[in-house]
């Protein structure tokens, strides 16, 4: 993806996620335990994949309800 800011977002929340998970003391603090790595990113990697695809697929058909009026980009019918 080219947002910067995004990509920043789903690194940050991925190691929050990691030092939760995986730092011993805050493990006893926040009641958590380890849990394997195969669990920990399989089902959020996936939901991720989907994500992007949902958010491309939006914004591709944004793009295609858009025209030209005297120069200006006008939104052609109702988009949420």
């Amino acid at each position: 993806m080219i947002n910067g800011v995004g990509n920043a977002a789903i690194f940050q929340l991925f190691a929050f996620m990691g030092v939760v998970l995986y730092v011993p003391f805050l493990n006893v603090g926040l009641f958590t335990r380890p849990i394997a790595f195969p669990h920990y990113m399989v089902p959020a990697g996936s939901f991720y994949c989907l994500q992007v695809a949902y958010d491309e697929f939006r914004k591709l058909l944004i793009r295609r309800g858009m025209v030209k009026i005297k120069e200006k980009q006008k939104m052609v019918g109702w988009f949420a």
